[in-house]
């Protein structure tokens, strides 16, 4: 049986006054989120209440009946949304109002006006000075770069960077071999030369001498039975000289191969002996006899003493020179082997050349034709012509000519004998020494700088702006930055270059820098060569002035002012408009003189004593560090 529990709603006593006093308040305590601490907990507090009034609990024992009448349950329905609906809203009001307080809280931050300080300092009297300022390096007076003349091999330094020196010195030595060699090629082009004179010679004495002779050198032919290899390309009415190649004449019929034997045979072997030839391109072993003996004495790989065997063979037409060989040699029933193969030559060869000069009438040349002793290959048609002997010599005068600057050359490189011993120019320390012995050194090369460091000199860079105040002659002060510290000092203004060498950027853009150079002494020795320094050059000083603080001097549209505080309007202010002037201030015009970094002459609009205004200083900035006193003003 299912028991249907009562609604605590449908049977629960009408309310008509004050509760019982035993009896419980029906009504619920909500905890809203705006009783919360925090936000967050206060979301939280809102998303965990119950959607309707709490209401007394059935027993644990009884079950929720599953079938309600359907009116409690729509009604039921409709307050489950309205309670969602409820939330919503409670939740949109509530980040309404966190946007609503952020945005009231920033404009209460950044809109307020803010307490600031006006900072004001008084023009008082005293002294300025114009300076010219910038950078430069410094570098020795007097320095000498050492280079070598000649070409050579170090053979021994001396002295050892930082090392001082005196003038004389032997700084370092070059050995002889480069001087030598380039002598020597000097030489061998003079003997060349000498060939060429030698030749045309030659032909001068064909031309100038016996006309019987001078016939028999007009037709060339072969000097033996044999073939023409190496074939000039010469074609009938070719003008040729004395010594011109006609081609290389060969004797291919008989060949010959050279061959080494150790020593141990050297009584086994005679001129005459039989030998089997074997080469192995032709597949062929053919038989020769030993031609000739040469007791040179040849060493091995292996160690072997050797001895030269040439043995001599025909050609049955299938052999070549060049083609590799070798040969066993009987000799008392026993066969002897070479050491190591070798290769077939000609048993004979000859260079032919034109021997008179003149126009080809008649060629006959034909690379690896094969001629018989005496056949004629060319012949030549000489006339009588004075030009050509005229020529002839002209060529010997200029190759004489040649000569003689080569002779020049010579007598200039033997000079070098002497530019092997380098000794120091000047007295003074050594900067830098770049040589290594066993080296080679080329000619012009700096490689050694010797330096006198008593006396200095700064290269500097002066600003376009201020190059027409750097005069010679003027005082500067150099300022070297040393690990303990600032040193300076005194210099002198040498030269200034108006010609500019370096580009930079200004705040204008485009700067162009010009070179100056100063001088002083280095008698403490704290200078170095490269060190990096500043300079000042007072340019102008004035004493007993007025001087107002850079700052404090505005340039307007009227003019340039500084602003006076004051009770009373000057007599000479000016209006600048609104927002421009602080209040209790006065915008006043004054005319300036010099000015640097500390502060400007006033010539003209103010007084000794007035207070002008420099800037502004919110109190906040102040409370952390900043100046102090003053008047405090809300400026907005």
């Amino acid at each position: 049986m299912t028991v249907k529990p009562e609604s605590p709603l449908e049977n629960a006593p009408e309310q008509t006054g004050a509760p019982p006093a035993s009896q419980e308040p029906t009504s619920t305590e909500y905890n809203l989120p705006f009783q919360s601490t925090s936000f967050a907990d206060a979301m939280q507090a809102y998303l965990t209440m119950p959607d309707s009034p709490p209401v007394s609990s059935p027993p644990p024992f009884f079950t929720a009946p599953s079938s309600e009448p359907l009116p409690q349950k729509m009604n039921a329905t409709k307050r489950k949304k309205r309670n969602k609906t409820v939330k919503l809203i409670v939740i949109l009001s509530i980040v309404a109002l966190i946007i609503a307080g952020i945005v009231v809280g920033m404009y209460w931050l950044f809109s307020r006006q803010k307490p600031v300080q006006y900072v004001t300092e008084v023009i008082s009297r005293g002294m300025l000075e114009t300076a010219v300022q910038g950078w430069g390096y410094v570098r020795p007076v007097e320095s000498a770069d050492i280079a070598v003349l000649n070409k050579g091999r170090v053979e021994e330094s001396f002295f050892d960077m930082g090392d001082t020196v005196d003038e004389g010195d032997l700084l370092f030595t070059l050995d002889s071999e480069e001087v030598d060699k380039e002598i020597e090629d000097l030489h061998k082009k003079i003997d060349d030369i000498q060939i060429k004179i030698d030749k045309v010679n030659e032909e001068l004495d064909v031309l100038l001498g016996d006309e019987a002779e001078r016939l028999s050198n007009l037709a060339v032919s072969a000097p033996f039975k044999g073939q023409l290899i190496e074939a000039a390309q010469l074609k009938l009415g070719d003008y040729v000289s004395i010594g011109n190649k006609v081609g290389q004449f060969v004797d291919d019929h008989n060949l010959k191969l050279s061959l080494y034997f150790s020593y141990t045979y050297e009584n086994d072997i005679e001129i005459g002996q039989l030998a089997d030839i074997s080469i192995p391109a032709a597949m062929s072993v053919v038989t020769g006899h030993v031609s000739q003996i040469t007791k040179i004495r040849r060493i091995s790989p292996e160690g072997s003493a050797l001895f030269e065997v040439v043995v001599a063979l025909e050609n049955p037409g299938s052999l070549a020179a060049g083609m590799e060989a070798t040969a066993t040699i009987k000799s008392n029933n026993q066969e002897i082997y070479p050491s190591e193969t070798g290769q077939l030559d000609y048993s004979r060869s000859e260079e032919v050349l034109i021997k008179a000069p003149g126009k080809l009438t008649y060629v006959n040349v034909i690379n690896y034709m094969d001629y018989n002793a005496g056949e004629t290959l060319c012949r030549i048609e000489y006339k009588e012509d004075n030009s050509q002997v005229e020529s002839l010599r002209q060529q010997i005068k200029t190759y004489e000519q040649e000569i003689e600057i080569i002779e020049k050359d010579i007598e200039l490189a033997s000079e070098g004998y002497d530019n092997l011993n380098v000794t120091a120019p000047m007295s003074g320390t050594i900067m830098y020494n770049n040589l290594i012995q066993g080296e080679i050194v080329e000619p012009g090369l700096a490689v050694i700088s010797i330096a006198q460091m008593e006396k200095m000199m700064v290269e500097a860079q002066v600003d376009e702006r201020q190059v027409s105040q750097v005069r010679p002659g003027m005082p500067v002060e150099i300022n070297v930055w040393m690990m303990d510290g600032q040193m300076t000092l005194p210099g002198v203004v040498k030269s200034v270059n108006m010609t500019p060498t370096e580009n930079g950027m200004g705040m204008g853009g485009s700067v162009n820098y010009y070179p100056a150079i100063f001088e002083m002494d280095n008698y403490s020795g704290m200078l170095m060569s490269g060190q990096g320094v500043d300079y000042r050059l007072t340019v102008e000083q004035k004493f007993d002035i007025l001087i107002a603080p850079v700052i404090s001097v505005k340039n307007t549209e009227e003019g340039t002012c500084v602003f006076v505080k004051s009770d009373v309007m000057p007599d000479n202010s000016i209006d600048l408009g609104e927002g421009i002037v602080p209040s209790g201030f006065f915008a006043v015009p004054v005319e300036c003189g010099i000015g640097n970094e500390n502060g400007i002459e006033i010539l003209s609009g103010v007084e000794e004593g007035a207070e002008v205004f420099t800037q502004i200083i919110p109190l906040d900035e102040m409370d952390q560090g900043g100046m102090r006193g003053g008047g405090i003003v809300y400026y907005g």
